[in-house]
């Protein structure tokens, strides 16, 4: 901006929006002596009805010229006969129609609405019910107090995307609340963390010694601790050290505080998030209140029947997984790659259109590309369990939920062990009565990102049905992928008699130039970028997922005339392969996604980038181009559910922390043809002589506990 002068003055009337993001928007505005004027910054709900006052600067654009930059807006409230009636009788005034307005109007005249707002009880001179009048007060002060409230979070930092949703959450109460414990948020608007609440907090005042700072940091601190660590609760000593790093208040004081709040539980010297606590009872008392005495169905003829219709002879395994899904309530399938998970699930749906044709069958998984995959292996149709429940990504809700459940007679549950306890707990409170429910999962993968250890803890109780799949089946028999996924369970890996689609390079570090060479031996055998996926265990380093996504971009898809998405950890460019890092349900787009970006275009002070997800158009702008990054290489666990035709698994000595059996198992499992191992052999050998570290939950105990108090 080369040109800034004092405050300015604007008033008139907002004629249409040009663009329009989260946080951002830009308008045409017709000054009533300037005539029509580009207005810019963050704006509150704007009525095009009403005239405005804006206070801000105008600025030279290097690009778009001169615009006004508004710091701030007064409504001003309409004095014309048109202009009150039209106002009052607004969706703003429930209950207040057009003839009440225009009797209003014709009491007071020009300055009804001044007069109103200065002295309420003026009112009184009209014959109107005690109801009408209380409308009118609370509409006028609550329209007024919009604007002052929207401008004071501005000043302190907050966008307008939070701030819409900090008022949509409070409404009138919202002053209040910013007034007396801002930390509020911190609870209660999805995406205001502790950080964020911390400074909006500090710009109103706050200082760190305010009690619900502490125990919103308390909170905060378990929160981190247990996703770091995926345990479900932290104890006293480790949420001490942790809590010393940022405060040096009362510890012992703070967390009594945070129980009496009820924000944090304290369970036999074990120290939970309420949310974490409250999950794993919902799913303790669920499932020990399932009913495993049921009638079961005869099934045989159309087990034959579905066996000779696809030519599939369905071994022992197979069978007994198929009869307990309907000899049982709940029932679980644990298998490898090729133990023939998928044809248990689409011969079940086949059985049950069979024996029960009327009935609700729903097929989830976790992520979008698990479900997809789910909806080609076996014909049917899948969803994420987040598309189920219609997530509400600007509150984190759910549609369906205890109020409001699910009519479902049959559910099967994939790629379970990706399931945290949030939603699975989330799941079974939306869950009416239910026939038949069956998980399905491979123990062997690596956990959920979230807390918890669902699938292990549902296994260790010994308390369900249990199918092990261990037979690898003709289709997969020929794949020596499979045969190595399953030896390195066996802790027979050798490197000595390898099969074409395995090449393993025993390198420290691999070179640009031998990267670029592999990649592009596959590119001409038919394959292209997005066949072929590229798996590392972390982030940062010379083999790291930046790095080799900076070395796959540069030669695949480099810098030209074209436009290019920049910030500062990535540039995004149009072609590029991109990953899709967070549900968005309304975009039909998921957490896992793998999408290429066709079109990237700038605004004032803004950006859009449009990328398709097999045939689905997204538009990111605002806040939601976070939502995306670079996807030539991606983490393992972001692979997780998803198969690819070639996949390189790349590691270094530096990487060594970082690798164990459960992570090497579920990257090498990813791929479906070729595999590319590569990095230094002693490494993965060590990798391979690691177990990942029991996570520390309690769901077992709660399953035990309430069975013997059941009894």
């Amino acid at each position: 901006m080369a040109k800034q002068m004092s405050e300015e003055t604007l008033k008139g009337r907002f004629i249409y929006c040009i663009f329009k993001a989260q946080g951002y928007a830009v308008w045409r505005f017709e000054d009533e002596d300037e005539g029509q004027v580009l207005v810019v910054g963050a704006l509150a709900e704007i009525d095009s009805d009403l005239e405005y006052r804006l206070y801000g600067e105008y600025i030279d654009h290097p690009k778009y010229g001169i615009e006004f930059s508004v710091q701030r807006l007064e409504k001003l409230l309409p004095t014309t006969n048109i202009g009150i009636v039209s106002y009052l009788s607004s969706e703003l005034f429930p209950g207040v129609g057009p003839k009440t307005a225009m009797k209003i109007y014709e009491h007071f005249g020009e300055k009804t609405l001044t007069l109103i707002k200065d002295d309420p009880t003026i009112l009184d001179e009209i014959k109107l019910s005690s109801k009408v009048k209380k409308i009118i007060i609370d509409g006028l002060n609550s329209d007024i107090a919009y604007e002052d409230t929207f401008y004071s979070l501005v000043s302190a930092g907050v966008s307008t995307y939070d701030i819409n949703k900090i008022i949509a959450r409070y409404k009138e109460k919202t002053d209040v609340v910013l007034k007396d414990d801002p930390y509020e948020l911190y609870y209660d608007i999805y995406g205001i963390g502790f950080k964020k609440c911390d400074e909006i907090a500090h710009r109103l005042g706050f200082e760190d010694d305010f009690t619900s700072r502490l125990v919103a940091l308390v909170h905060h601190i378990i929160t981190e601790l247990n996703f770091k660590s995926g345990d479900t609760y932290t104890d006293y000593q480790t949420l001490k050290k942790a809590f010393s790093c940022f405060s040096d208040a009362d510890i012992d004081m703070v967390i009594n505080e945070a129980v009496d709040r009820h924000k944090i539980v304290i369970d036999e010297e074990r120290y939970y998030t309420i949310n974490a606590y409250r999950n794993e009872f919902t799913i303790a008392k669920y499932l020990t209140s399932i009913n495993d005495d049921i009638k079961a169905q005869d099934i045989e003829k159309a087990i034959k029947d579905i066996s000779l219709m696809n030519n599939v002879e369905y071994d022992d395994e197979q069978l007994q997984a198929i009869r307990a899904y309907f000899d049982h309530t709940l029932s679980l399938v644990i298998g490898g790659p090729g133990t023939g998970k998928t044809t248990i699930i689409k011969a079940i749906i086949q059985i049950l259109h069979k024996v029960d044709p009327t009935s609700n069958i729903v097929v989830v998984a976790p992520t979008g590309r698990a479900a997809k995959r789910i909806r080609e292996l076996c014909d049917v149709h899948s969803e994420t369990i987040h598309a189920l429940l219609k997530w509400d990504k600007e509150s984190n809700t759910f549609v369906h939920d205890i109020g409001n459940p699910l009519s479902i007679d049959h559910l099967i549950i994939d790629e379970f062990s990706m399931v945290e306890n949030w939603l699975f707990a989330s799941l079974i409170n939306a869950l009416g009565p239910i026939k038949h429910m069956c998980i399905i999962g491979d123990d062997h993968q690596l956990p959920s990102v979230g807390p918890g250890g669902l699938l292990h803890d549902i296994i260790a109780s010994d308390m369900f049905y249990i199918t092990y799949l261990k037979h690898i089946h003709r289709q997969a028999e020929g794949s020596s992928i499979i045969k190595l996924c399953h030896d390195i369970l066996k802790d027979k890996l050798s490197f000595k008699e390898l099969d074409d689609d395995i090449i393993f390079i025993d390198e420290a570090a691999i070179q640009k130039e031998e990267l670029l060479h592999l990649v592009d031996r596959f590119i001409e055998m038919g394959y292209d970028l997005d066949d072929i996926q590229l798996l590392a265990p972390m982030y940062k380093g010379p083999s790291g997922i930046d790095m080799l996504n900076h070395i796959l971009q540069e030669h695949y898809n480099p810098s030209d005339e074209a436009l290019e998405y920049t910030d500062r950890y990535r540039k995004i460019r149009t072609n590029d392969k991109i990953i899709q890092l967070k549900n968005q349900r309304d975009d039909d787009v998921y957490n896992g996604d793998i999408g290429k970006v066709k079109e990237i275009t700038t605004y004032n002070k803004g950006i859009e980038i449009i990328a398709e997800f097999d045939g689905i158009f997204v538009d990111y702008i605002g806040d939601t181009l976070a939502n995306i990054a670079l996807a030539y290489c991606i983490s393992v666990h972001k692979a997780q559910g998803s198969e690819y035709p070639v996949v390189f698994f790349i590691f270094s000595k530096a990487q060594k922390h970082m690798l164990n059996i459960n992570l090497i198992y579920t990257a090498l499992s990813r791929a479906s043809r070729y595999l590319v191992i590569v990095g230094p052999k002693d490494v993965l050998i060590d990798g391979l002589h690691q177990k990942l570290a029991r996570r520390k939950t309690t769901l077992r105990k709660r399953l035990y506990d309430i069975k013997a108090n059941a009894l």
